[in-house]
C-alpha cells in the first residue's frame, strides 16, 4: 500500500508541471508585398517560356507560399522539421503581389497556433514556389522554388508587428509578424491561464497580465465572497448575494445588531440571541414571573401588610382580630355570642355576621336605630323609612337588614385549573397558575403566540409550554438547526457533496453522472471508434482496431505514410502539399508535446521508481539480517568465554599429580586467553603447569 501511495506522488508532480509549462496562443505573419518582376526560379531560370532573351510576360510565375515554423536553430538545415507549424497557400497571383488587396481563398494574417509555452526564440522559413499546374498546389504536383527566406529570432509576446523587408537577387519580399496569446491566455511565454466567469465557483474577470480582477461587490482569493451591505454586523450577520445582510438565529434589524429574545421571554430583554433578562419586577427562567405581586394587586384586606416571596407569591401579615391568606377572616366567631340585642350569629367559615332584630343595625347589632336618621344602612346601602321603621336596599355584593354581610364569591369556587381564588367587594378576583390566564383561569395560554418555531416549523400548545413540529431538513428545539444531507457521504466515485433543504446535489468527477454520481458516463454512446469496437472506461474509451486499422478512434490505415520530402529545389515537389478546396491543407495534429512528455513520465518513470522502492527495501531487510547474525554470534562467543573462565584451568591451583591430559576446551579457551596471565596465589605451580600445556597444545595441533 505504501509502494502504491509513493508512486502516485511523482505522477502528481509530473502532471502539476506539464499544467504550468502547457501554454496556448498564436504566431501571426503578414505578408504585404511580394516583387518578382522578372519572373525567374530561384535557380535563374524562367517560370515560363524564354523568349528573346528574357523571360515571356505570355507565361508569368504561378506564386504559392510555404511557411514553415519551427524551433530555435543556430545553423538552418536545407529542410528541417517544422515542429511549430507549417502553412501552404492556394497560388495568390503571378510575378508580383500586393497583399492589400482582397485575394480569393487567402487570409492575411496567417495564423500559426502553437499548444505549448512559448520559448521566445524560433526560426522562420518563408518559401515562394511556382505551380507548373497553375492551378494551385495539391499532392505530386510539379513545382519550382522561387525564394527561400530562412531567419532566426527572439519574439516576445505581444501586440506589436515586427516589420521585415527581405531582397534578394531577383525577388524582394516584405512582411512583419507577432506572437499573441489565445483568449483566457496571458504571459509573456502564454501560460497563465484567467477564464472569466460569473457562477457559483467566481465572479471576476482578468486583467491584462491575467491576474483575476473581482466584479463589483465579490471578494476574496477566488471572488467567490459576497462583499455584504456597509454595516452589516460581521459575526451576526452574512450575505449569499453582494449589498444583502442576512441576519444569523437570534438576530434581526437592517444590520442584524438586535437580539432577539427567547420566543416564551414574557417580560424581558436580551444582549445576545436568545436571552431572557427580565425586567423590575419579574423573574422565572422566561420573566413570567410577577416579583412584586404585592404593588401591582394589594392583596391584603383589613390593613394586612403584604411582602413579596417570589415566583408571583405573596404572604399578608394580618393585624390582631383577622387571619386568612388576605386577612379577609376575622378571628371573632359565634362561641362569643358577639351579636347584641337580640341579634342572631352566624358563623360563616371565614367569620361570622349577625342578623339584628329589627331597629338594630351595626357589626354586633349594637347600634339601635327605627328610622333613617341614624344613618342603619352600612357599605353604602339606601335606607327608606317605611311604616315607622326603615329598609335598606344594599349595594351589589352585599346583605343583611343593614347591608352589613359581604357577599363571599369564592365560596362558589369559581377559579379553574388550580387558580387561587381572592374575594373583593362584589366579584373575585382569580391568581392564576403559570400558564393560564383569564377571568377564571380557564384559557390556556398560547404559548405558540409569538411563532417561536422557525423555518416554517410548525408549533404544538401545551400547558405553560409548546412543542415544534420541523418540516424535513431541520431539526432542533426552535426547529433551528439545518440537517446535514451530506454528512452521510451520498456521492460515489469521488464526487462532491451540496447541502440543500431536505435535500443535496451531487458535483460528479469526470465521467460520472446521476443524483448520486453512480453512473458512469458512455462514452461510446457517440461511436467514436471508426473502424473498430468501442470500450467504455470512466471518463473515456479504448477503440479495439478491426485489422489493417490503428489509431485513438481507429481512423488510419496500418502502413499509410505521406510523402517524403526532397531536397531538390526544382522539377518535382520535395513537398507533400495536402489537397483542400481552397488550395490550404492542415496537417494532420499528432501528439502534443505535453501527451508526449507525460507518456514518456508515466511509461519510464514510475518503473524506475518501484525499482529504487523495491532496492531500498532489500538493503533494509538485508541490513536486518547482518545485525540478528552478529548479535548471534556475539552470544555464543560470550557463551564460550563464561565457560573458560569457569574451568578448572584458571580456577584451580594445578598440582605435580595433575593429570597431563588437556581437553579440547581447554585448548580453544588457553587460545583465547594470555597463558602467562596468573589467576591464583602460587605463581610458581602455574608458570610450571602453563609449560605442560604448551607442548600438550603443539602435540595437538
Amino acid at each position: 500500500m505504501r509502494l502504491r501511495i509513493a508512486a502516485v506522488y511523482p505522477i502528481l508532480w509530473m502532471l502539476i508541471i506539464l499544467k504550468q509549462v502547457s501554454g496556448s496562443g498564436v504566431f501571426q505573419l503578414r505578408l504585404k508585398s511580394f516583387r518578382n518582376t522578372q519572373g525567374l526560379l530561384a535557380n535563374g531560370n524562367c517560370c515560363g517560356q524564354l523568349r528573346d532573351g528574357r523571360c515571356a510576360s505570355s507565361s508569368p510565375c504561378t506564386t504559392f507560399f510555404r511557411i514553415c515554423l519551427t524551433h530555435f536553430m543556430a545553423d538552418i538545415t536545407p529542410n528541417p522539421k517544422c515542429s511549430f507549424a507549417t502553412r501552404y497557400t492556394p497560388v495568390l497571383g503571378n510575378n508580383s503581389i500586393d497583399f492589400s488587396k482582397n485575394i480569393h481563398n487567402f487570409t492575411n494574417p496567417m495564423l500559426l497556433p502553437f499548444e505549448f509555452s512559448w520559448p521566445g526564440t524560433f526560426s522562420l522559413i518563408i518559401e515562394a514556389w511556382n505551380d507548373k499546374t497553375r492551378h494551385g498546389p495539391s499532392s505530386g504536383s510539379s513545382h519550382e522554388l522561387i525564394m527561400r527566406r530562412a531567419v532566426q529570432g527572439s519574439l516576445s509576446v505581444g501586440v506589436e508587428w515586427v516589420d521585415f523587408n527581405y531582397t534578394s537577387n531577383q525577388t524582394e519580399l516584405e512582411y512583419s509578424y507577432r506572437a499573441v496569446c489565445n483568449e483566457h491566455y496571458y504571459g509573456s511565454q502564454c501560460t497563465t491561464i484567467c477564464r472569466p466567469r460569473d457562477d457559483q465557483f467566481g465572479h471576476y474577470t482578468c486583467n491584462n497580465n491575467g491576474s483575476m480582477k473581482c466584479l463589483p461587490g465579490w471578494k476574496g482569493h477566488y471572488c467567490q465572497e459576497p462583499v455584504c451591505l456597509p454595516g452589516c454586523h460581521t459575526t451576526q450577520g452574512y450575505c449569499d448575494n453582494p449589498n444583502e445582510c442576512k441576519c444569523r438565529l437570534g438576530w434581526k434589524g437592517q444590520y442584524c445588531d438586535e437580539c432577539i429574545p427567547h420566543p416564551s421571554c414574557r417580560e424581558g430583554t436580551c444582549n445576545k440571541s436568545w436571552e431572557c433578562n427580565c425586567i423590575e419586577g419579574w423573574g422565572g427562567l422566561l420573566c413570567n414571573q410577577d416579583l412584586n405581586y404585592c404593588t401591582h394587586h394589594n392583596p391584603c384586606k383589613n390593613a394586612g401588610t403584604c411582602t413579596n416571596t417570589g415566583q408571583g407569591s405573596y404572604t399578608c401579615s394580618c393585624p390582631d382580630g383577622f387571619n386568612g391568606t388576605n386577612c379577609e377572616i376575622e378571628v371573632d366567631n359565634c362561641q362569643h355570642q358577639p351579636c347584641l340585642n337580640h341579634g342572631t350569629c352566624e358563623d360563616t367559615g371565614t367569620g361570622f355576621q349577625c342578623r339584628c332584630a329589627k331597629g338594630y343595625s351595626g357589626k354586633r347589632c349594637g347600634i339601635q336605630a327605627i328610622s333613617c336618621d341614624g344613618n342603619p344602612c352600612r357599605n353604602n346601602g339606601k335606607c327608606s323609612n317605611v311604616h315607622g321603621s326603615y329598609l335598606c336596599e344594599c349595594q351589589p355584593g352585599f346583605s343583611g337588614a343593614n347591608c352589613e354581610l359581604e357577599i363571599n364569591e369564592c365560596l362558589s369556587s369559581p377559579c379553574k385549573n388550580d387558580g387561587r381564588c381572592v374575594d373583593e367587594v362584589n366579584g373575585f378576583r382569580c391568581v392564576c397558575t403559570p400558564g393560564f390566564n383569564g377571568q377564571t383561569c380557564e384559557e390556556n395560554v398560547n404559548d405558540c403566540s409569538k411563532n417561536p418555531c422557525l423555518n416554517g416549523g410548525t408549533c404544538t400548545d401545551k400547558v405553560n409550554d409548546f412543542v415544534c413540529r420541523c418540516v424535513p431538513g431541520y431539526v432542533g428545539t426552535l426547529c433551528e438547526v439545518a440537517v446535514n444531507d451530506c454528512e452521510i457521504r451520498p456521492c460515489a466515485n469521488g464526487g462532491t457533496c451540496q447541502d440543500r433543504i431536505n435535500d443535496f446535489a451531487c458535483i460528479c468527477a469526470l465521467g460520472f453522472t446521476g443524483k448520486d454520481c453512480t453512473t458512469n458516463i458512455d462514452d461510446c454512446a457517440p461511436d467514436p471508434c471508426k473502424y473498430g469496437k468501442c470500450k467504455d472506461l470512466v471518463a473515456g474509451y479504448l477503440c479495439v482496431c478491426d485489422p489493417g486499422y490503428t489509431g485513438h478512434n481507429c481512423d488510419r490505415k496500418e502502413g499509410f505514410t505521406t510523402p517524403r520530402q526532397n531536397k531538390t529545389t526544382t522539377t518535382t515537389s520535395p513537398m507533400a502539399v495536402p489537397n483542400h478546396s481552397n488550395g490550404l491543407k492542415k496537417e494532420k495534429k499528432s501528439l502534443s508535446v505535453v501527451h508526449l512528455g507525460l507518456i514518456i513520465c508515466l511509461g519510464a518513470g514510475i518503473p524506475l521508481i518501484l525499482i529504487i522502492i523495491a532496492v531500498i527495501v532489500i538493503l533494509f531487510r538485508h541490513r536486518q539480517h547482518y545485525f540478528r547474525e552478529n548479535m548471534q554470534k556475539e552470544g555464543e562467543q560470550n557463551k564460550i568465554n563464561s565457560k573458560c573462565i569457569e574451568t578448572d584451568i584458571f580456577t584451580t591451583i594445578p598440582s605435580a599429580s595433575a593429570s597431563d591430559k588437556i581437553t579440547k576446551d581447554e585448548l580453544e579457551c588457553s587460545n583465547r586467553f594470555n597463558p602467562g596471565q596468573i589467576y591464583d596465589k602460587s605463581a610458581k605451580i602455574l608458570k610450571t603447569h602453563k609449560n605442560k600445556i604448551k607442548k600438550k597444545i603443539i602435540k595437538l595441533q
